[in-house]
């Protein structure tokens, strides 16, 4: 009977102490902080794949250096021939010749993005074969001033493709052909001036700084249609001035005003930056900031996928290669380059934080 009870106690004790253990590694893992960045895509590749992935290529496998998964879709929030339309067209037709892939672009215009964003997210195959052509502010504004149904972190970045500044135009037949001139023309009619934008974004930012901070006040009229309808409402005698983008206008029979930039820009070095003429170089970048984005969730479920993808792109993007001279000879080189992974994570989430502090701006009509 000792025995019964000794041996009664010993299981009794052991089962305690497994159940303490366990409680303790329930309520580490609970208390750990999420992750809130993405790795790095070397370091995505040496974690395990998926059961479906690792049985299509086991490691002592080759890794194919050509694309073998079907064609690949880029979603693009806007209309066709617009500037993040144009992006994606050049770079699927240079990225799918290095990667040996049919590209499709699916433009989904609508709700300053939210409509091409959604979808991406929420109807598109989670396995590398579809991309988005992000564009911030944008993508960050759906979320904080239209309650899109999207997390912020479901799309990571590849690549800010371009950084395009955002700018003012007017026609060449405008009696304010600098933007001294305008100035001083805004701030003595107020409400007179009117300008084409697009709510939601970089554009609005701008106009909210220069209003905050000089004085102005203009007519917003708002087009949804991307740079194309912008321009069309100026040169067409709609509007007095357009807010738009460098590289989208400088083939345009416009005059440059204003630039966005943090520098001046090398294609318009005689035209002032917004932190000249605000004085305040504390400003953040306003611009079309396009970028390749995919599913976050893809870059670990398919990591060799993912590698071909990221490895390409980065070739392409190099100066002097078929790609580089095409964006040259369209006119983008000056807001066009490949970044780094750890880059392009900072340049997302520093998006979101203006997106937060000029978000009054943003949902500004």
């Amino acid at each position: 009977m000792k025995k019964s009870k000794k041996l009664l106690a010993l299981v009794f004790c052991a089962a305690m102490a497994l159940s303490l253990f366990a409680g303790c590694g329930s309520s580490n893992q609970a208390s750990a902080p999420a992750a809130t960045a993405t790795e790095a895509p070397a370091q995505q590749a040496s974690g395990s794949a998926n059961t479906e992935t690792a049985q299509e290529t086991p490691t002592d496998a080759p890794k194919p250096t050509t694309w073998e998964w079907g064609d690949i879709t880029i979603v693009v929030p806007f209309k066709a021939g617009g500037g993040a339309d144009t992006v994606a067209r050049l770079l699927a037709e240079y990225w799918g010749k290095e990667l040996g892939a049919n590209f499709v672009i699916d433009n989904r215009k609508g709700a300053n993005t939210e409509i091409g964003n959604t979808y991406y997210v929420k109807e598109t195959p989670k396995d590398c074969t579809a991309l988005l052509m992000g564009v911030e502010i944008y993508y960050a504004s759906c979320i904080q001033a239209q309650n899109a149904d999207y997390d912020f972190d479901d799309v990571t970045v590849m690549n800010f493709i371009e950084l395009d500044p955002c700018n003012i135009v007017v026609r060449p037949d405008s009696p304010y052909q600098t933007f001294d001139e305008l100035n001083k023309a805004v701030l003595a009619n107020p409400g007179k001036f009117s300008i084409s934008a697009t709510a939601g974004g970089d554009q609005m930012m701008m106009i909210g700084v220069l209003a905050e901070q000089l004085g102005w006040d203009v007519k917003v009229i708002n087009y949804d249609g991307g740079a194309t309808e912008r321009l069309a409402a100026l040169l067409g005698g709609h509007v007095d001035m357009c807010a738009t983008t460098l590289s989208g206008s400088l083939d345009q029979e416009v005059t440059q005003i204003l630039v966005t930039a943090p520098e001046r820009n090398p294609k318009v070095p005689d035209v002032p930056t917004i932190r000249e003429v605000t004085g305040d170089d504390s400003l953040p970048f306003m611009g079309s900031s396009r970028f390749i984005g995919i599913h976050a969730s893809a870059i670990e479920e398919y990591p060799e996928r993912f590698e071909l993808l990221y490895s390409t792109l980065e070739k392409i993007m190099q100066p002097g290669t078929d790609y580089m001279k095409a964006v040259a000879a369209a006119n983008r080189d000056s807001v066009t380059a490949w970044r780094d992974w750890d880059t392009n994570q900072k340049l997302q989430a520093d998006f979101w934080e203006s997106c937060t502090k000029y978000l009054n701006y943003l949902t500004s009509e």
